[in-house]
């Protein structure tokens, strides 16, 4: 961090400021890929749920709802895991760390 903050700063007096500021974006980005890991592994866990229910195939109601639950679940994680990855070069980063910035003053 201190090495891309330093090549980013050019001299200037506020590099803890530029460390401070490499860390920050490093932690947005960490969370987004954290989000996205954990929702990989819930889907994952579903699928393997899913292909159990599916190769039994006992057909009782019980089993129905919860396939229809699991094909819900794979459809919200997919568009949160869509939406997280689409943040890391869209997003308010800049303004949540100005207001988060205001409100510790």
């Amino acid at each position: 961090f201190r090495k891309k903050a330093l090549a980013e700063a050019n001299g200037s007096a506020d590099t803890e400021l530029k460390i401070m500021e490499v860390v920050l974006k490093s932690q947005y980005m960490h969370e987004r890929l954290a989000d996205v890991a954990c929702d990989l592994y819930a889907a994952s866990c579903t699928l393997s749920r899913l292909d159990h229910l599916m190769s039994a195939g006992n057909g009782h109601a019980d089993t129905q709802l919860d396939i229809q639950a699991g094909h819900y679940f794979l459809a919200l994680a997919h568009r949160r895991i869509r939406q997280t990855l689409a943040a890391l070069w869209d997003n308010d980063d800049v303004l949540t760390t100005k207001t988060a910035d205001a409100w510790l003053k």
